[in-house]
């Protein structure tokens, strides 16, 4: 068990943070049922800003606000098949489900229940702090995005090549002059930044305060810059003429 848990693959929490939960339960071997594990998943999460970013995407555009059945069809159909060995090239299973009771595939003696759950459960934080860390890794860089126009507003246009750690989903949190917007971080572009969801779109109103009325039009060089900090959280803010380096992800310090 432990050496399964050491290589699993992992490209993203999930499946680290079920395991925390059935160690923190003290309920590997005995189980659980997946209506229960997806709850403690979710209270798990919830808890780390992180791991909460590491859970939003295009599908799952905000993690916190989603209603408790969502949530657990959403859990089911990843993490807990991925421990299943349901999903197409995933590895073997290390668990096994009867009804929607989820436990080990391999029987564990009773003696050595609570010393299983206390390894697994010191293995699955490091694992998930060596993942968050290189998730954080280029949490002082800052992403350089060009403003663009669509004909009738300014936005902003990604270049995810250059840009590859940029969220993509609908109402991303994104912190603006010390207000939490949802943007909408599309395939090419964030076209949308609402302070409530079914708000106006403010977006355009704060990129003619920072650069003017002809902000993204045509033959102009205005630019934002878009960093993360520690908790995962989104910011942005405009960048003066003096201090847009090129696109990409530049360093802080470098030049």
């Amino acid at each position: 068990m432990l050496k399964a848990v050491a290589v699993e693959s992992m490209t993203k929490s999930y499946k680290m943070v079920t395991l925390r939960a059935l160690t923190m339960a003290g309920a590997l071997a005995d189980g659980m049922t997946v209506s229960r594990l997806s709850t403690l998943c979710h209270r798990l999460m919830l808890r780390d800003p992180r791991l909460v970013a590491d859970a939003t995407s295009a599908s799952m555009p905000d993690p916190e606000a989603l209603d408790s059945a969502s949530w657990r069809a959403y859990w089911r159909k990843w993490p807990v098949a991925a421990l299943l060995g349901e999903l197409k090239g995933g590895g073997s299973a290390l668990f096994a489900i009867e009804g929607d009771e989820f436990r080990l595939a391999e029987s564990v003696a009773p003696e050595h229940r609570g010393h299983l759950d206390r390894m697994v459960g010191e293995l699955v934080d490091w694992r998930l702090a060596r993942y968050l860390e290189r998730k954080s890794a280029r949490r002082d860089s800052v992403a350089v995005v060009k403003v663009a126009h669509n004909g009738r507003t300014p936005m902003l246009f990604l270049d995810r090549d250059k840009n590859p750690e940029l969220p993509q989903g609908k109402g991303v949190r994104l912190v603006i002059e010390e207000r939490v917007y949802k943007a909408d971080f599309v395939k090419i572009a964030i076209n949308v930044a609402r302070l409530e969801a079914t708000g106006p779109n403010e977006l355009p109103d704060i990129l003619w305060s920072w650069f003017g009325p002809d902000a993204g039009m045509s033959g102009t060089q205005q630019r934002v810059a878009i960093s993360v900090d520690a908790s995962g959280e989104w910011h942005m803010r405009p960048m003066s003429d003096a201090s847009q380096p090129n696109y990409g992800w530049a360093g802080a310090g470098s030049g």
